[in-house]
């Protein structure tokens, strides 16, 4: 969980009114879901004549490793090392369109592109001579039988 931005008030030297805090709640698995939204739900303001509202949904399911998944990785491992590369399985906790896909079965690899960092921060980049090599990666996966 991460409260990325909370609000409210209206100057620094008058108690506020109101406030909001916008929080990103991530899971790993499917299951835990449900123990994040009974502990919100529990949460209870500690002062009188304070209220609490809690409101929003899950945007994303949480990408679950799958056999076909493993599959996908296997051989991807077996493409990156002609190329050069070592290639590792890693879970960032991120969402994208990867994790709607594998939850409805379909085997998925999600991070293939290029490389970089710095994700949505001032200093976030993409290493433009990985583009070539990350292209030819994915071009290996899409051409081989089975996958």
């Amino acid at each position: 969980m991460n409260v990325g931005v909370v609000r409210g008030g209206t100057t620094e030297n008058v108690v506020a009114a109101e406030a909001q805090a916008d929080i990103d709640v991530r899971v790993a698995r499917h299951e835990d879901r449900e123990r994040l939204e009974a502990a919100l739900a529990s949460l209870k303001p500690h002062l009188d004549g304070v209220r609490l509202a809690l409101s929003g949904d899950w945007t994303r399911p949480p990408l679950e490793p799958s056999p076909g998944g493993d599959r996908l990785l296997a051989k991807a491992r077996e493409h990156g090392r002609t190329l050069g590369l070592e290639l590792e399985a890693e879970s960032s906790g991120g969402g994208s369109d990867g994790n709607i896909v594998g939850a409805a079965g379909v085997p998925v690899l999600d991070g293939l592109g290029a490389q970089g960092g710095g994700a949505h921060a001032p200093d976030e980049h993409v290493l433009l001579d990985s583009i070539p090599l990350r292209a030819q990666l994915l071009s290996l996966l899409l051409r081989s039988p089975g996958v």
